[in-house]
């Protein structure tokens, strides 16, 4: 583990201060946009990617895939595979990220002596679906909190107009610069976000960047309760 956890802490530290430092730049009324709208993109990616995850997948992925599954259990013929069956059905997949899935899945299959469609059901359900679910909350997410980023990036740089009143503009500034802390605590929110997805996409398989890094990280702690993919 050594130093990663520290360097992170640094790093995010530093966010904190470029951030306030460029809310002050920006003015209060722009650096308040931003930070109620990166507040309102994180609590709306996080509601639609998580309510609306599995219903995409039970719409667009789940009967194919126990159709697949289904044939790929009955041209087995000796016991089941199931890391061997998920890259049969769904391609290579970080071995990492398919452990816990894995675990679970066995207990359907202990006692399998004929292959069945509710065999298969059982399958996708605890081992593909899971799998699946995560990457589509993860899709979901990124780009429902792109989408709000850009939206606010364009009503704050219209904002900054205020700077140029003689009377608001220093007023303006300072104020912005205390906005800016707390939109230094939400870049961090994003940014523990963005590493979690990364260790999720890389199966935890990482040396250098693993979720046993993140949980050492002081400062990504403290959004472990917020992050939807960390804990």
């Amino acid at each position: 583990m050594g130093y990663a956890p520290m360097i992170i802490d640094i790093v995010l530290l530093a966010v904190i201060l470029v951030s306030a430092i460029k809310a002050y730049a920006d003015g209060f009324f722009a650096s308040g946009v931003t930070l109620v709208g990166d507040i309102a993109g994180l609590i709306i990616a996080w509601f639609v990617s998580k309510k609306y995850s599995v219903v995409l997948f039970n719409y667009f992925f789940r009967d194919n895939l126990i159709d697949k599954t289904f044939e790929h259990i009955q041209n087995s013929t000796n016991a089941i595979d199931l890391q061997a069956m998920a890259e049969g059905v769904m391609g290579k997949l970080p071995k990492g990220l398919m452990q816990e899935f894995i675990a679970k899945a066995q207990v359907a299959v202990q006692d399998i002596t004929t292959p069945t469609v509710e065999t298969a059901s059982a399958l996708v359900d605890t081992l593909l679906g899971p799998i699946i679910i995560t990457f589509i909350g993860v899709l979901m997410f990124a780009i429902i909190l792109a989408l709000c980023k850009l939206i606010t990036v364009v009503l704050a740089n219209l904002l900054k107009i205020v700077n140029h009143i003689p009377v608001l503009g220093f007023a303006n500034r300072l104020a912005g610069f205390f906005v800016g802390i707390g939109i230094g605590g939400v870049n961090i929110i994003l940014l523990s976000c963005l590493l979690s997805i990364i260790v999720i996409i890389t199966g935890n398989s990482l040396g250098f960047l693993n979720m046993d890094i993140l949980a050492a990280s002081k400062m990504l702690a403290m959004t472990s309760g917020i992050n939807p993919f960390l804990g």
